[in-house]
């Protein structure tokens, strides 16, 4: 009991373990603790009718959520209300934090891949997953972390195996990457390899497929975006240097002081392709 409590809680045990309990006449008795172990070894050497205690939660600490639910037993034995709870905060913190947690996930799952291409191999990178298929062994065997796998399927909702290959890791990639940033930012070609046969010794030819990331969308993007509330360093510094976002931001703020609509700034200096588009926008 006390290995699982201090399991729960032992993240916060660097800033010590505050109890409380109810007086017996009005208010609380508070107790601090240098581990949250400490504090239930105390509770333990109570009698066992008095073991008891509230932990008191410090402002922005990590913590679980817990509901005292009413009419949960005999009338509700398919605990439907229970579910119903549960459906609207998942819900609620999908909405809340769905495109953070997605970006995340592709970090780390590039991180991985990354970790197992040859050294001659140029990266993969969030916003550039380009990868050819005779730049790494597609059916090389890896162990993919079941946390990760976890949050792909609860993301994308898929009822496939765990990856197991590079080739299934770079396949759930992809996936997430249009989530996140649409079909066409990334395309998946087919193409063929060459292998013998391990029984007649022949050639035959293996389906695989090539990632192409098209950046000219990430170019339209940035060009588009306003600039004037951002922060360069919440970005890839690569990025910050390639597309000259430090002066975009200085262009975006000037403008905003000046009162000159940003669209037009954007027409101004958008490639001709874009300039009717954006021009209808800002008629309308």
């Amino acid at each position: 009991m006390v290995a699982d409590f201090d399991a729960t809680y032992g993240g916060q045990e660097c800033q010590g373990y505050t109890c409380a309990w109810k007086n017996t006449k009005k208010g609380y008795l508070f107790g601090h603790y240098a581990t949250s172990k400490d504090a239930m070894e105390d509770v333990m050497r109570c009698p066992a009718g008095q073991r008891y205690g509230f932990e008191l939660l410090r402002p922005e600490s990590l913590c679980r959520a817990y509901f005292d639910v009413e009419w949960v037993g005999v009338q509700d034995q398919k605990h439907e209300i229970v579910s119903r709870i549960q459906a609207q905060i998942v819900e609620m913190c999908w909405e809340e934090y769905c495109v953070r947690v997605k970006v995340l996930l592709l970090y780390d799952m590039v991180e991985f891949v990354n970790h197992h291409l040859p050294d001659t191999t140029a990266k993969l990178k969030l916003y550039n997953i380009t990868l050819h298929q005779k730049q790494y062994k597609e059916d090389r065997v890896v162990d993919f972390d079941d946390v990760m796998w976890g949050q792909f399927k609860f993301i994308t909702r898929t009822a496939r195996n765990k990856a197991t290959t590079l080739r299934d890791v770079l396949s759930c990639i992809h996936v997430l990457s249009k989530k996140l940033f649409g079909k066409y930012f990334t395309d998946q070609k087919k193409t063929h390899r060459q292998e013998k046969s391990k029984k007649s010794k022949k050639l035959r030819k293996i389906m695989c497929y090539n990632y192409v990331t098209d950046e000219s969308l990430l170019s339209c993007f940035i060009q588009m975006a306003w600039w004037g509330d951002k922060d360069a360093d919440d970005f890839h510094p690569e990025i910050v240097e390639k597309y000259k976002i430090k002066g975009r931001i200085q262009q975006d703020k000037a403008a905003a002081l000046l009162c000159i609509p940003t669209t037009v700034m954007r027409i101004v200096n958008a490639p001709v392709v874009h300039k009717v588009e954006t021009a209808a926008i800002f008629e309308e």
